[in-house]
């Protein structure tokens, strides 16, 4: 599953291929894409909002019309699709086959370049010739984990050796690699908001990386069970991770600060974890669970409303209210009273009210059989 920037919108990759866009505003279906035959592996939004990128176990990649629900382009690949993410600016996808190499897929021509697998850690001190030599080596090892970083200006790769390596793009050219902690298979990498650090799913803990310098910052894990995990994330400040364990009859979902506290655990039905979202503005995380359902958590709020109105008071019962002898009087015009209430009454202004043109953030309601099929009616 994955919001929209805005978190207007939250679309959901089904194991029939569908996908399901929820308005998050009314907690209603919006649209229903369909286009895929097998389970959708990954979903992403364009920048702008007007675009999904899905990838799915059906060997194919599908840009996606959001508005019209309509596919803009399909590509075929030759075996089953880990992930697919958009670049920043939205012409370039980055697409991990199962078994082949990453690729580079110009979403306007189709072209595809292959990204290379770096076997084993190329250091400061290896020389020109043996950097070289790894890097064009044919081998086994695949790519498991790849994304661009936020800014877009760089790619980061994860393989079944442990190493994490870098490209610049587009060139892909290479930049440099580093071995984890511990040396296992990387199955993910997810970056914060800001992109300052970045969280690799590796051995049985989530590693949590500085994205500039690589280096090693601390790991959580679950010092009872050990469980692998299915997925993690950051809170939309960077204070907060997230993760979701893997064992499959338990819907358990770990909270910690970024110095490592383990904050709380969210339990849920017995139903394995497998993806998680925080919203983008809200203290708000969607779950998707393997019995088909999506949970919304949130934290409980107390009103508190002596904190807008320092003289309010709470009462337990009721009370005859005392007017005060002026308190109804009508005020004469020009008085300073008045001035004051029509400057308060301006309206006010602020940057972040206004809103690119170009950007879709809701979603006209639509009516089609797929989502009748669904009860979305």
């Amino acid at each position: 599953c994955e919001f929209n920037k805005f978190g207007t919108l939250l679309a959901v990759g089904c194991h029939d291929g569908k996908v399901v866009i929820w308005d998050f505003d009314v907690l209603g279906v919006a649209r229903v894409l369909v286009g895929h035959v097998r389970p959708i592996t990954s979903v992403q939004w364009s920048n702008n909002g007007k675009k999904i990128l899905t990838s799915s176990a059906d060997w194919s990649v599908i840009v996606w019309d959001v508005l019209s629900g309509q596919v803009l382009k399909k590509f075929l690949f030759d075996s089953p699709i880990l992930s697919a993410s958009f670049h920043p600016a939205g012409e370039v996808a980055l697409v991990s086959p199962y078994m082949e190499y990453a690729k580079l897929l110009n979403l306007n021509t189709g072209e595809r370049q292959d990204i290379p697998v770096v076997p084993q850690e190329i250091t400061p001190e290896t020389s020109k010739k043996e950097a070289k030599e790894i890097l064009e080596t044919k081998c086994s090892v695949n790519i498991v984990a790849s994304t661009f970083d936020t800014t877009g200006e760089l790619i980061f790769t994860g393989n079944g050796n442990g190493i994490i390596a870098i490209f610049e793009f587009p060139s892909v050219k290479f930049v440099r690699s580093k071995k984890v902690q511990g040396g296992g298979q990387i199955k993910s990498i997810w970056f914060s908001p800001t992109g300052n650090y970045f969280l690799v799913n590796c051995d049985k803990t989530l590693k949590l990386v500085d994205s500039k310098t690589l280096n090693y910052i601390r790991e959580f894990m679950d010092p009872i069970f050990h469980p692998h995990w299915k997925t993690a994330t950051f809170s939309n400040d960077e204070e907060y991770i997230i993760g979701g364990s893997a064992m499959k009859p338990l819907h358990n979902i770990y909270v910690w600060d970024r110095g490592g506290y383990l904050e709380t655990t969210l339990e849920g039905p017995p139903e394995g974890v497998l993806c998680l979202r925080w919203h983008p503005k809200k203290p708000v995380v969607a779950s998707c669970s393997t019995a088909g359902a999506v949970y919304i958590w949130t934290v409980k709020q107390t009103e508190n409303w002596s904190a807008f109105a320092p003289e309010f008071t709470e009462l337990e019962e009721n009370q005859p209210y005392i007017e005060r002898e002026d308190e109804f009087d009508v005020e004469e015009e020009g008085s300073e009273a008045n001035k004051a209430q029509e400057d308060y009454d301006e309206p006010l202004e602020s940057e972040e009210e206004e809103t690119d043109k170009d950007e879709l953030r809701y979603l006209p309601p639509a009516i089609s059989p797929a989502m009748e099929k669904i009860g979305a009616l």
